[in-house]
């Protein structure tokens, strides 16, 4: 199952996160539409998939994966052939809000993380790294790869070859081999830690008790602002890397070094989570995006440029396994899926705003130097949300302590 989810994110992130600033200045131009007009199309996406989040997350709890998954794929895969057939904005922002943005929430996210927290228990937060890998990996090999595909059969035969692969190999390969939790598949389940009472962990939250708790707030300031920056930031960096007199291999290999690092940094986050305070793991994630947006503001030589990159892939290599640790974490299994996906709506605003508003200041200003600043500001500043997740890391506390009970 890791392995499936593994494959799951290396797949939609190559398709979407790590070749959208490829193809965006490419279909900018056929469209004859500036980068604001474009990156409207990325923010409805994700308009669509925090709406759709909340829906999709109690589907996850009371469907099996299994076929939440297959829909999700096919939806992507039609998706994908009709975006090769775009003429104009509206045709776009049609096609990307109605069938990327409902598909990516529940294949290239809350899925494969709702599929793996059913399997595991004491191992959850290495399980959750190892599955969030699968987008780094793509970040390292994908850039140059997208790049020479686009060169070979245009920005449209790109959209075919995706949706290609996501009818007919994905999807087939979800339905024979995906299976909803270790019962299913007939083999036991992995044994909580001794002492450890289950009850936190298949408690059923209410929408209205998980909105009144203060770590669900948390995870939504921390979190909300780190995919914000992320967005706005890795859309515009291949454009903001060529701008400064960079040519497209270096801005693609800049590209690849954030994704290298941040693959890096999803096992380092995995072990610490699982062994440390996660409230620590934040901290540090935060910390590395934030002097890491504040670089790409003050220099533009390469070697700075590349070092900001590893930085920024290190606290973004984070972020996904350790949102996804500290929601089971503060909420449990059963609960994950409806949790996960109502956090969604109230990230909305930051998310939304993120990559419009770096193509708006490059319209204006001929640059991405407010738009980095304001990230850097918002980034440091979102640290506060750390104090809120003390559920999280006091079920942590009693985790870490049966399990050096259970060791004894």
């Amino acid at each position: 199952m890791v392995g499936l989810a593994f494959g799951l994110g290396f797949l939609t992130n190559a398709f979407y996160a790590y070749s959208r600033g490829i193809w965006l200045p490419p279909l900018a131009s056929e469209l004859e539409a500036d980068r604001f007009q474009v990156s409207l199309a990325f923010s409805l996406v994700s308009v669509v998939a925090a709406l759709s989040g909340p829906w999709i997350g109690g589907l996850l709890d009371r469907l099996p994966v299994r076929r939440v998954l297959i829909i999700a794929a096919l939806w992507l895969g039609l998706g994908y052939l009709l975006l090769s057939l775009v003429a104009n904005l509206l045709m776009l922002y049609l096609v990307m809000g109605t069938f990327l943005g409902l598909a990516f929430v529940a294949l290239a996210d809350a899925g494969p993380a709702k599929l793996v927290v059913n399997w595991f228990r004491s191992r959850r937060g290495m399980a959750l790294s190892i599955i969030a890998m699968g987008a780094s990996t793509a970040g390292v090999v994908m850039p140059p790869v997208i790049a020479a595909l686009i060169e070979a059969v245009g920005w449209r035969g790109q959209f075919v070859v995706f949706g290609v692969i996501l009818l007919l190999v994905v999807a087939p390969l979800l339905a024979r081999f995906v299976r909803n939790d270790p019962q299913e598949a007939g083999v036991e389940p992995e044994p909580a830690p001794a002492g450890e009472d289950d009850g936190d962990d298949e408690r059923i939250w209410t929408r209205g008790e998980f909105l009144r708790s203060a770590d669900f707030w948390g995870i939504v300031l921390v979190f909300g602002v780190m995919l914000a920056t992320f967005g706005g930031t890795s859309t515009h960096l291949f454009a903001h890397m060529t701008d400064v007199g960079h040519a497209s291999g270096r801005a693609a290999a800049v590209l690849s070094a954030m994704a290298a690092a941040a693959l890096l940094a999803k096992p380092l986050f995995g072990f610490m989570i699982d062994r440390y305070d996660p409230r620590l793991s934040v901290a540090l994630a935060v910390g590395c995006q934030g002097v890491a947006l504040g670089l790409l503001l003050v220099t533009h030589a390469f070697e700075p440029l590349i070092f900001a990159a590893v930085l920024f892939g290190l606290g973004y290599g984070g972020m996904v396994p350790l949102r996804n640790a500290i929601t089971a974490l503060a909420f449990g299994r059963s609960s994950f899926g409806s949790v996960s996906g109502t956090l969604r709506p109230f990230q909305l605003p930051l998310v939304v705003a993120a990559i419009p508003f770096a193509g708006w200041v490059f319209d204006r200003f001929g640059n991405y130097d407010l738009a980095f600043g304001l990230f850097c500001v918002l980034q440091l500043a979102s640290g506060l949300g750390i104090l809120l997740l003390g559920r999280a890391a006091a079920r942590s506390a009693r985790l870490r302590g049966a399990l050096r009970s259970g060791s004894r």
